[in-house]
């Protein structure tokens, strides 16, 4: 009985260092996904024709900025983090006319 308790007692243990670290690295993902928001949104304030559709360094690491797509007054794109198996993905939509964040969604693909 004893050995049960101390092999249930690992386990828990291990899967919470996992879950520990699976936090970290999607903590990771979500802040590449955000960076690229901000420098979309950055490019977007200089030219208003920018088109996104690229990838961005981000440190050691980069992230992407998807296709600036318009649909009447407003704006959208995606962009996407990734950080050791982690991803994050972000659909933003902008009021067109003054570039103000209607809605940032994150979505498990695009």
């Amino acid at each position: 009985m004893l050995l049960i308790i101390a092999v249930n007692t690992g386990f828990i243990n291990f899967y919470n260092r996992t879950n520990i670290l699976n936090s970290e690295l999607k903590e990771i993902s979500t802040s590449l996904a955000d960076a690229c928001l901000d420098i979309a949104l950055l490019n977007l304030l200089q030219d208003s024709y920018y088109s996104g559709n690229i990838n961005v360094p981000v440190g050691e690491n980069s992230c992407y900025i998807g296709p600036v797509t318009v649909n009447g007054a407003q704006k959208m794109f995606y962009t996407k983090g990734v950080f050791r198996g982690a991803h994050t993905n972000l659909k933003i939509t902008l009021d067109g006319t003054n570039l103000k964040v209607i809605a940032i969604e994150e979505i498990p693909t695009f």
